[in-house]
């Protein structure tokens, strides 16, 4: 039931907002239209908000004191860090990509995202292909990788 009410909330905010408020840059608008219309921003600003209080619960932050540390490298201290480059010191660099794609995108259902349809709007071209980019730097001392 919880859910039947918040999809009817956001159904009527969706849809003040997607006729209201395109009327609202029109310049033509009376006075009476333009004040209708900020207040229906206030009803959809205040629908968004209550509908965002009953999902999200509010965070509890602790201090860094009393934070533990799992599964994260911490770094290195002040101490450890050189001033001055060893000799014949050099840095490295490396870089590889790869596709992500299966290569079945266009045969099977794999679906158009980012736009409103009835009907089911499946792919019919591959536009941009999906990669993976890593990069791995080093200093001589240790290899950090970025992917």
């Amino acid at each position: 039931m919880k859910k039947k009410i918040l999809a009817l909330i956001l159904s009527v905010a969706i849809f003040a907002t997607a006729f209201a408020l395109p009327s609202y840059a029109a310049p033509e608008l009376s006075s009476a239209e333009i004040g209708l219309n900020q207040v229906l921003d206030k009803v959809v600003d205040a629908l968004v908000n209550g509908i965002t209080s009953l999902i999200f619960e509010p965070h509890s932050f602790e201090s860094k004191d009393d934070y533990k540390s799992e599964n994260f490298y911490e770094g290195n201290t002040p101490e450890e860090f050189i001033n001055v480059p060893a000799e014949d010191a050099a840095w490295k660099l490396g870089y590889s990509n790869a596709s992500i794609l299966t290569g079945k995108e266009l045969t099977e259902e794999h679906y158009v995202g980012g736009s409103l349809s009835v009907t089911k709007k499946l792919a019919d071209e591959v536009r941009d292909d999906q990669m993976v980019r890593t990069i791995a730097i080093s200093d001589g001392r240790g290899i950090s990788i970025f992917t």
